[in-house]
């Protein structure tokens, strides 16, 4: 085993290495140089949520969510590490559900349909938190309005895709929604008064 001081060196090397295969953009050595410090500092803070990125890049949705689930519970209050966990939610939902998109059989499409909404509302609540704070990032509304479709909320969806196209802020979601929600309530009740209408002779 190395002392306290050559393993501050080693990891002060593979950190060295670290940033050189970030600047070259090299995400197999970078990887590799990663695997390095966490053999030997299995919590290091510093490239655990680089492994994360390059996971979620790569496409690895279950082992992105695991590390930024595992570094949020550490740093609740890291905005970055609320974003990670709210996008590894997300992908992981996307993922069950694109794979499931051939499944003619509805009882297992339930099924997948279930798996996927553990993640999906994972990803709505931290979404919810994410624009909180930043509640005109377009990227964070997209991501919501993806779950409100996943999730069968026709008004959420439809009221928040129209803020995104307005350019608008989130802010204007529960008044818009409120909105929505009325002129749909009257439509059902023009819908319903209009056959009597009709019957009269």
């Amino acid at each position: 085993a190395l002392s306290s001081a050559a393993s501050d060196v080693y990891k002060r090397q593979l950190y060295n290495l670290v940033n050189v295969y970030i600047a070259t953009n090299d995400m197999e050595k970078l990887l590799g140089a990663i695997d390095r410090i966490l053999a030997v500092d299995p919590n290091n803070d510093k490239v655990l949520p680089i492994k994360a990125r390059i996971l979620e890049r790569q496409g690895k949705n279950i082992e992105a969510l695991d590390i930024y689930k595992r570094l949020y519970a550490l740093y609740p209050n890291n905005f970055e590490l609320m974003t990670g966990v709210a996008r590894a939610n997300f992908n992981c939902a996307t993922e069950i559900v694109n794979n499931g998109a051939t499944i003619a059989n509805d009882t297992e499409y339930a099924l997948i349909r279930q798996r996927a909404s553990g993640y999906l509302l994972d990803a709505k609540d931290l979404f919810l938190k994410i624009l909180e704070k930043e509640p005109s990032s377009k990227m964070y509304m997209q991501g919501l309005a993806g779950v409100y479709q996943y999730m069968d909320m026709k008004a959420e969806y439809e009221v928040l895709n129209k803020i995104i196209e307005d350019g608008a802020s989130y802010t204007l979601f529960p008044d818009r929604l409120l909105a929505y929600n009325e002129s749909l309530k009257k439509l059902s009740l023009i819908h319903i008064s209009e056959p009597t209408r009709h019957l009269r002779i």
